[in-house]
């Protein structure tokens, strides 16, 4: 093409000066080529240049025009800046002399997109706008359409310079040019390009922006352009968001979506997905937020899409963020950030940088999360961002307020006020001024912080962000409560709960239930001792009772899962298959020795654990009716007192900062006591506890301080009962009341024990009770076969075969036999069932946690939660004899994850498990005392005397407090 060019030109130029014009349009196009094909803007200059002095010569003003653009944009290309705007700026005087306003239009969008580049955003507004006004006198449908859609996106950095200037001002250009130059199309290379990398970016004159994509989307639509009318109603939803308008932002998203789903776009679809994602979150809708960002994903890994992946990536870690499950955060936001790396995209690095550092703050990682957050700024200032940096210097202030840092946490929030208020932030301006009430209650300022809370609170209203209302109406209740004002602040405290609960109740699915209140609790704590002051005794209980996480609660008054029925095949295939890929792993990890490679095996288990999960929650999001999607209401006291007999206590504990709450409900009244204790040193006790007990150390004196804190207080109350039933909270799990001392004997010598997650769970298993018709039908299965004499229990197997001279109609499985695919066939046909074999807790993924079985080519061996969950268990009693069985992740609700709450789920009444690892040759005594005591008397009662029994052989609580019996005690 060179070589024609310049051959042309050489013809033209011998001949008589008429063929100027036509040399001039050939060295011309040699200059196009060296700039647009070969980017040898040198030489560009250099045949634009003797171009140039051809028009000039001839005075053709239209060429003239063209070639001091064509000559500005080679100038700009090679870094001369000045010089490329003084030659479109004679451009544009030369049209407007001349009156040529296509040649107008076009000369002030390169002017435009040129001061965009030196970051004089105002000024290349401006520009634009006057483009605009040109091409609409002019009637050219075409330019005016790209041209709104380019002031819309330009709109972005008005008083906010946009990040990527440099490739928006290059790509802006280009496509100005070749939409300009084809009356017929908008050119594949428009602005649709740099708004990928910015569609999160820093928005500012919102009014104008949204103007200005109105328009262009009816422009569009005109065109029947799909691709632009999706995206331009995404921009106006983004527009929306920002402003705190969701509803408005949701209704343009699903339009958007609608539109690519109709003209196959994915690009579009995962983009739409995504956003309706992050508003859904934004309004802590976190099921459809985690349901929608699953679906962007899948499109994106379709098309193979980075950028987007990304961004998904960086919901999710959002999301579990909010959900309280630290590790799986910090999983998706590190893989979003090496994303956003590896794509050179400083807007994401600075994202994500920001999202780590909120991961380590809810850890209480202050310093580090300091850290992330600076660097999120950093990336900020580089990109010139004020929607950013106020996003950062919000953060920053919040973690330096944990530090205690106050003033240096108050230049930082005043910040984030102040950027967010200049470019209409809404969202981050509510966060912030919140965070402005905080500093004020640190101060002790509660006149200064109770006007900010109500503010806030209003605005949160307003703007649909329940997260910052509920916050916003704890910190006024707090205020009112230091100002000795219970009534009121009790009453603004109920309004924070409320929404709470409005949330909690919102999902659907207990896995995201099972995190939420985590970092709620406090609120829920505070009203109850704030009820307490009150003398409000009876409210402050159903108080307690609300705060557990209920969604135990609520599953258990709902439908059973069923997974192989449920789902479709597809997707019970899925889950099969990931399965067997977690078990391929797992006999990996066994295998090796070097650290190194079991590390980076022992992450990929957790990953594929959590893949696991995530499809589990697929499942269950596809068929409403595996979730709880029955709100199941908290027991209330007139129904609890006819629960309890006269011979029974039930003991409800709750652990706060600075004291432990005893509720006493008993003889159809209910009573509470306060001991004044902090949570930290409540804590360490118990640590010592736990430890000294699983090394058989001496334990008296430590257990007498406990038996003090914990049943001193309320001994008055119930040492006339019989039966004590307990419902534990936070740490107190973790604690065998049984091995309490008063000094001269030990609390199960006086009372049988019992347990409970909450009394409404109480309730249930009361009422599960059925008669048993005809012999007793017993499965026992013990020391199963595992693979290798390092795990043998031959005591176990003892436990197992002894049961039988009590039970006759008993089915023994023992060594190969003890399948675990043969229990799950079998195990609703027996009343009582009895595991002996090893337990494993998995605390990082406590569904994972499992009775080891004999595994054979149906089942792996692998008893665990998630498999229970999935029974239909008829049994009156559970026993787990293993190690840890009764173990479990105790949840922001105060419920356990783990074996037992998977067996009462299923269907058992009582499951008699173990706190921590157990001796073999005790336990085997201490089982066939309880079946003995079980064929003539109660669960509870017989329990209590094989612990009795055990403790005349072996003293020390080690051997025979570890069992604890939860559900039924009858």
């Amino acid at each position: 093409a060179l070589d024609a060019f310049t051959a042309s030109a050489r013809v033209s130029g011998s001949e008589e000066a008429g063929m100027e014009f036509h040399k001039g349009q050939a060295l011309r196009r040699i200059g196009n080529i060296y700039l647009n094909k070969l980017s040898q803007y040198d030489e560009a200059e250099k045949y634009y240049g003797e171009a140039n002095q051809i028009f000039l010569g001839l005075e053709n003003a239209q060429d003239q025009i063209d070639q001091w653009l064509e000559l500005g944009l080679a100038a700009e290309k090679n870094g001369q800046a000045e010089e490329a705007l003084d030659l479109y700026g004679q451009a544009t005087a030369l049209a407007e002399e001349k009156i040529l306003n296509a040649s107008l239009a076009k000369s002030l969008l390169y002017q435009g997109a040129a001061m965009w580049s030196e970051g004089y955003y105002q000024e290349a507004f401006e520009f634009l706008e006057q483009a605009l006004l040109t091409s609409q006198e002019m009637g050219k449908a075409q330019p005016q359409t790209f041209i709104l859609f380019t002031l819309g996106l330009f709109a972005k950095g008005l008083a906010d310079p946009g990040p990527l200037a440099q490739k928006v001002n290059a790509d802006t250009a280009e496509g100005i040019r070749l939409t300009l130059e084809d009356g017929q199309q908008l050119s594949a290379i428009t602005i649709a390009g740099p708004d990928d990398k910015m569609y999160k970016n820093w928005l500012a004159r919102y009014g104008k922006k949204s103007d200005y994509y109105a328009k262009a989307n009816e422009a569009f639509l005109s065109l029947d352009n799909a691709e632009k009318v999706a995206e331009t109603w995404l921009e106006l939803g983004l527009t929306a968001e920002k402003q705190a308008g969701f509803d408005k932002a949701l209704a343009y998203y699903e339009k958007a979506q609608a539109k690519a789903e109709k003209k196959n776009l994915r690009a579009s679809l995962s983009r739409s997905l995504l956003y309706q994602g992050n508003t859904h979150w934004f309004q802590g809708n976190y099921q459809n937020a985690f349901r929608s960002q699953k679906k962007s994903m899948a499109i994106a890994d379709e098309i193979g899409d980075k950028e987007l992946k990304l961004f998904a990536r960086n919901t999710l870690g959002l999301i579990y963020w909010t959900l309280n499950d630290s590790a799986r955060a910090l999983t998706e936001l590190n893989a979003s950030l090496e994303l956003a790396i590896e794509s050179n995209s400083i807007l994401d690095q600075a994202s994500a940088y920001n999202n780590i550092g909120l991961v380590y703050r809810k850890d209480k990682k202050y310093k580090t999360s300091i850290e992330y957050f600076n660097k999120a700024l950093a990336k900020d200032v580089q990109l010139r961002s004020k929607w950013g940096q106020g996003y950062s210097h919000r953060n920053l202030g919040m973690s330096y307020m944990r530090l205690g840092e106050l003033d240096q946490a108050e230049v930082h929030i005043e910040k984030a006020i102040l950027l967010s208020s200049e470019i209409k932030n809404n969202t981050n301006l509510v966060k912030a001024k919140l965070e402005l009430g905080n500093l004020a209650l640190k101060r002790g300022d509660c006149a200064e912080a109770m006007p900010i809370f109500r503010e806030t609170a209003k605005l949160a209203v307003a703007y649909n962000i329940p997260e910052v209302s509920w916050r916003a109406l704890q910190g006024e209740g707090l205020c009112l409560a230091k100002l000795d004002r219970r009534p009121e602040a009790i009453a603004v405290y109920k309004k924070a709960v409320a929404v709470v609960d409005e949330m909690r109740a919102a999902i659907k699915i207990e896995e995201f239930q099972n995190g939420f209140l985590t970092d709620k609790q406090d609120v829920y704590k505070e009203l109850i001792l704030l009820l307490l002051d009150d003398g409000k005794v009876a409210e402050s209980f159903n108080f307690a009772e609300r705060a557990k996480s209920r969604s135990f609660i609520d599953l258990l008054g709902n439908q059973k899962i069923s997974l192989k029925d449920d789902v479709s095949q597809k997707m019970y295939d899925r889950l099969v298959d990931q399965k067997k890929s977690i078990r391929n792993i797992e006999e990996s990890l066994a295998r090796l020795e070097d650290d190194a490679a079991r590390e980076r095996t022992a992450a990929k288990l957790v990953e594929a654990r959590n893949a696991y999960q995530d499809i589990l929650i697929e499942a269950k999001d596809q068929r409403p009716e595996l979730s709880s999607f029955v709100t199941v209401e908290s027991i209330d006291l007139e129904n609890l007192y006819t629960l309890i007999e006269d011979d029974v206590a039930l003991i409800e504990y709750l652990v706060t900062k600075d004291e432990l709450v005893a509720w006493v409900v008993a003889d159809g009244e209910i009573k509470a006591a306060r001991t004044p204790i902090q949570e930290r040193d409540f804590k360490e006790l118990i640590d010592s506890y736990l430890m000294r007990m699983q090394k058989m150390a001496p334990l008296e004196e430590l257990s007498i301080r406990l038996y003090n804190m914990i049943i001193k207080p309320i001994k008055a109350l119930i040492e006339d009962k019989r039966v004590v039933g307990i419902i534990p909270h936070g740490l107190l799990h973790y604690l065998s009341f049984a091995s309490l001392y008063d000094g001269e004997s030990y609390f199960i010598e006086k009372h049988t024990l019992f347990y409970s997650p909450s009394a409404s769970v109480l309730k249930i298993t009361f009422a599960r009770k059925r008669k048993i018709e005809g012999p007793i039908k017993v499965l026992a299965l013990g020391n199963p076969d595992l693979g290798s004499l390092n795990y043998d229990l031959p005591l176990a197997e003892m436990e197992a075969n002894a049961i039988k001279w009590d039970y006759p109609e008993i089915t023994i499985l023992t060594k190969d036999k003890a399948k675990e695919s043969w229990l799950k066939k079998h195990i609703g046909e027996y009343q009582i069932i009895h595991i002996a074999s090893h337990g494993e807790f998995d605390p990082i993924n406590p569904l994972f946690s499992s009775l080891k079985l004999t595994k054979d080519d149906e089942a792996d061996g692998n008893f665990e939660v998630n498999e229970i969950f999935s029974l239909d268990i008829k049994a009156d009693l559970v026993t787990l004899s293993a190690c840890q069985t009764g173990l479990g992740d105790i949840t922001g609700g105060d419920e356990l994850v783990g074996l037992n709450r998977a067996f009462i789920y299923a269907g058992t009444h009582t499951i008699v498990s173990s706190l921590w690892r157990v001796s073999d040759i005790s336990t085997a005594i201490l089982i066939k005392h309880f079946y003995r005591n079980y064929a003539q008397g109660n669960k509870g009662e017989s329990l209590r005397k094989a612990q009795l029994s055990v403790k005349q052989l072996y003293p020390h609580p080690a051997y025979w407090a570890g069992f604890n019996l939860t559900g039924d005690y009858r």
